[in-house]
């Protein structure tokens, strides 16, 4: 049997007896078992992750009464992906007091083929940035 191989960002279409498009074949044989009256992808539940982020750098300073008044942080990074660019969203929304700036090793494209690169977006959000060898200090 051969299988279907997908080309680069290239999906197979997937429809239910109801004509709606799927993911995969799996959704279509569960929604066409479940029949009418269901709705696919039809809402969304928001959740929160808790976590910790482990800065790369900070400053001695309000060690260790009140650790995080005056304190500078310097975030490096080669690659700055997707999950980096929404962690780093999440830690500023929990924390906006905190100086977190970057230091990146190159400007690159936030993605293959953007025009926006990581300087565009740390401009967007608020967050202080510099490119190897300045620092952003």
């Amino acid at each position: 049997m051969k299988r279907w191989k997908a080309k680069r960002g290239k999906r197979p279409v997937h429809k239910d007896s109801e004509g709606r498009r799927l993911k995969s074949k799996f959704e279509v044989k569960v929604s066409n078992a479940l029949g009418k009256g269901w709705n696919y992808e039809a809402r969304k539940l928001p959740y929160v992750l808790e976590n910790n982020y482990n800065p790369d750098f900070t400053n001695g300073a309000g060690w260790p009464d009140d650790y995080w008044r005056d304190v500078i942080v310097v975030e490096a990074k080669g690659r700055f992906t997707g999950a980096d660019r929404r962690k780093m969203l999440a830690v500023k929304k929990a924390h906006p007091d905190v100086d977190i700036r970057f230091v990146f090793m190159r400007d690159n494209p936030l993605y293959k083929g953007s025009k926006s690169r990581y300087s565009d977006w740390s401009k967007k959000h608020g967050f202080p940035f510099s490119i190897f060898p300045r620092l952003p200090i």
